[in-house]
């Protein structure tokens, strides 16, 4: 079930900065989940705004992806470049 929060525009943007960070990278999504030691399901799951990822999760995927999604998030939610 989806996130009902105040923060939920927040996590949305963290989503989709994440799903932009992936298709930046030309990595595949299952390659990444499993250089992180995350399961497939788990992550597509989190990129779809369901489940979550711990800080450590995160922490792995932005350092494979050499960017910090926070900052890719702030940068979406800023009316920067968005996905076509």
């Amino acid at each position: 079930m989806k996130k009902n929060s105040a923060s939920a525009d927040e996590e949305e943007a963290m989503n989709l900065a994440l799903k932009v960070a992936i298709l930046k990278s030309g990595r595949r999504q299952w390659e990444l989940a499993r250089a992180a030691g995350i399961h497939e399901a788990r992550l597509s799951k989190y990129i779809h705004g369901y489940g979550t990822l711990s800080a450590g999760e995160k922490e792995r995927l932005e350092a494979l992806l050499g960017v910090p999604v926070e900052s890719e998030a702030s940068r979406l939610e800023g009316g920067g470049d968005k996905p076509s």
